[in-house]
């Protein structure tokens, strides 16, 4: 893996999320609007650092009514918490290319510490750019931020679950000015 300080590709990566309704389907959605960076020095995973800030207002579940909703206060409250951020605290190597990412994720004015399971998909030139590309997936509950609407049908079943699976997919371009170094071990 090249050490660097790399910026997410937006048109190459995602930040989804997928959530119970009524405890039969999930539904899947995104914040399509985010930045972020990921820092990977000389040795390796053990090492990097990633900061990821997503904007509520940009999230797309492919249903207008229900984005509207999810941006309302019963929700996220888009209007007084605009985005949604997640700070690296440790990476910790798992094996392979495969890594426990643990952070700090800010949402709806609490912060609170997430554990996601990552890999290290690869690098790659385009060009003049060097890529490297990650995944991450892990779950939340989310009344745990303050996200606690909740309703239930005409038999008692409720219409939101609360685990959220958050999965990140990520291609990274190292800043220009910044020559990969040599690969270091995952």
């Amino acid at each position: 893996m090249p050490a660097g300080t790399y910026a997410l590709d937006a048109a190459h990566s995602s930040l989804g999320f997928s959530i119970r309704h009524l405890g039969v389907s999930n539904v899947d959605g995104s914040f399509p609007e985010f930045t972020g960076t990921i820092t990977v020095p000389e040795q390796g995973l053990g090492g990097m650092s990633a900061m990821v800030s997503a904007q509520v207002a940009s999230i797309s579940t492919g249903n207008g009514d229900r984005d509207g909703h999810l941006q309302s206060p019963d929700f996220f409250d888009a209007a007084t918490y605009p985005e949604i951020t997640f700070n690296t605290t440790s990476v910790t190597p798992t094996g392979g290319n495969s890594f426990e990412m643990t952070g700090d994720l800010t949402m709806h004015g609490v912060t609170k510490s997430v554990t996601l399971q990552g890999e290290y998909i690869g690098a790659a030139m385009m060009g003049e750019t060097q890529k490297i590309g990650f995944e991450a997936e892990g779950e939340i509950d989310r009344k745990d931020w303050g996200l606690t609407w909740a309703q239930t049908n005409e038999v008692g079943e409720a219409l939101v679950g609360d685990t959220v699976t958050l999965r990140i997919n990520a291609e990274a371009d190292m800043q220009s000015g910044e020559a990969a170094t040599a690969e270091v071990d995952a």
